[in-house]
């Protein structure tokens, strides 16, 4: 189990799937929303403002955090069927059935067609940490061409922290500057802004190109 952090779902409980999947850390996730929050703030907008899309979504938990804070529109993808059951569980326990839509998909297939309901603001993408930078490079630059991001959308993947480990200074807010031989490619589209170190986590932050 783990909880929702912050909002209207605040302190309420959520499923983890028992295998199969990576959960993000309560301490990840707190210091993701955080720094997510401070970059919508600096150009005058909140959760509510944005539409949110969690890919590679798991328990949901990432996703329903966003929706618990105001996010009027989140989606969230996975295909793993047992975290499906448990993703599905945690939008009805929260009442979010209305706000958050599930799908059971893969995601290197379902951003290659049109976004559901329009472009996403900001997204998430946890892919596990076995799958090859190339075709998580590949999913989300689909993404960008079929219409997924927004104008100057925020992109954050989790992926595992080896890379700027072993090569950056860690400062106590966790970021680094990692070796560019140790950089996460990511499609040109996509501009990497920001990079942090949680433990065996790492949040990569990019950013949109416009057209």
């Amino acid at each position: 189990m783990t909880r929702i952090i912050a909002g209207r779902a605040r302190g309420r409980r959520v499923k983890i799937p028992s295998a199969g999947t990576r959960p993000t850390s309560d301490r990840l996730r707190e210091a993701l929303f955080a720094s997510v929050e401070s970059r919508l703030r600096a150009v005058g907008r909140g959760w509510q403002d944005v539409a949110v899309a969690d890919l590679w979504a798991g328990s949901g938990a990432v996703g329903l955090e966003a929706w618990s804070r105001g996010a009027p529109r989140v989606l969230l993808v996975e295909k793993n069927p047992a975290a499906v059951s448990v993703m599905m569980g945690n939008v009805s326990s929260l009442d979010a059935d209305g706000e958050v839509e599930c799908r059971r998909a893969d995601v290197g297939l379902v951003v290659t067609s049109e976004p559901p309901g329009g472009p996403f603001d900001v997204i998430f993408a946890d892919p596990p940490y076995a799958y090859d930078d190339a075709s998580l490079s590949g999913d989300l630059g689909s993404a960008v061409r079929s219409g997924w991001c927004a104008p100057d959308a925020l992109v954050i993947v989790e992926r595992a922290s080896k890379r700027g480990r072993s090569t950056g200074e860690r400062s106590s807010q966790g970021r680094t500057e990692p070796d560019s031989q140790d950089m996460l490619a990511l499609p040109p589209e996509i501009k990497i802004v920001d990079h942090r170190v949680y433990g065996d986590s790492a949040l990569w932050y990019g950013r949109v190109s416009g057209p």
